[in-house]
């Protein structure tokens, strides 16, 4: 009798015991830039709702593979919403595409005590990392020495620095192309536009064909002239160019040495020598002058010496 009391209580507690009920809506896409230099953090706003007529305590879950930011529950009065922000960290240069984040409430306590039924509700939303273009270029060697009329190879390392694949285009920067072609040279790019993906980098090749003569401008180094030249080479990351963010370069400097004989070579040494020998000419004049002086002197002696 008093068992059936009792189970008779408790049915009745809980058919009294409110509904919980919970709702939640947030921004669907969130964009973040990931690029050098950018935040790489971006936020979006959920409104969480309580519908019923008691105060709720909802606790908030969140799941994905990015790094966020949120509180772990919130206190909402009955027939009323709270909104909370959600703030998602990505990696600096970390690859483009999208990440799914859900969010995830449920009513841990309704009027002070547990529901009597699972209450929950989510939310998922769309993380896109933002594709960005960037490139870099490094010379293998800083000073290349080319004779008149000879070909030169010179190395490059061109690299992808964005997060997705590229297609970089190689070229003379515009002061350094119509200098060369002044001067008489003639460069040849193997491959102008090279294709890399995410991160990757290549070696490339450039020809340099230097002019048959040296140029006005060049010095005397011993028995040779040394003309120095620049050249600049330029890559530029395709995609950033189609992009709303504008052309990202970089670029490098290699010093070309022309070198060439000097025609009057030994010309310039002859002034020494013919001061060397005015000096040993000098010397014998004098030399040979002195001699016959005392020549005479011992004549006359002699003379005076017989006539006495």
């Amino acid at each position: 009798m008093i068992f059936g009391v009792l189970i008779s209580s408790t049915l009745s507690v809980v058919a009294q015991a409110p509904s919980a009920s919970v709702t939640i809506d947030c921004e669907e896409i969130m964009q973040i830039s990931v690029s050098p230099g950018s935040s790489t953090t971006e936020s979006v706003t959920c409104v969480v709702e309580n519908p019923t007529l008691y105060e709720e305590k909802i606790q908030i879950t969140v799941t994905g593979n990015l790094t966020y930011s949120a509180p772990g529950s919130l206190i909402i009065q009955g027939g009323s919403s709270e909104s909370f922000d959600l703030v998602i960290v990505a990696e600096e240069r970390m690859s483009a595409g999208s990440h799914s984040v859900n969010v995830e409430v449920s009513v841990q306590e309704i009027g002070g005590v547990p529901p009597a039924n699972v209450a929950k509700d989510d939310s998922n939303i769309v993380v896109e990392i933002l594709r960005y273009g960037d490139c870099s270029v490094s010379a293998k060697t800083s000073l290349i020495e080319v004779g008149l009329g000879e070909d030169a190879n010179i190395q490059f390392i061109v690299a992808n620095l964005g997060n997705g694949a590229d297609s970089v285009e190689l070229s003379l920067s515009s002061t350094s192309r119509t200098s060369l072609e002044f001067i008489g040279y003639i460069v040849t790019i193997s491959s102008p536009t090279i294709d890399l993906g995410e991160q990757q980098s290549l070696d490339v090749s450039l020809t340099v064909t230097a002019p048959i003569e040296s140029s006005p401008s060049a010095k005397r180094e011993g028995s040779r002239l040394v003309d120095l030249h620049t050249l600049d080479l330029v890559v530029t990351s395709q995609y950033s160019c189609d992009s709303s963010t504008g052309c990202v370069s970089d670029s490098t400097s290699v010093t070309l040495k022309l070198i060439g004989e000097s025609s009057d070579s030994d010309a310039s040494y002859e002034p020494t020598n013919m001061e060397e020998s005015s000096f040993e000419s000098s010397d014998y004049m004098i030399f040979g002058s002195g001699v016959l002086s005392g020549v005479m002197v011992l004549y006359v002696l002699y003379a005076l010496f017989k006539k006495s």
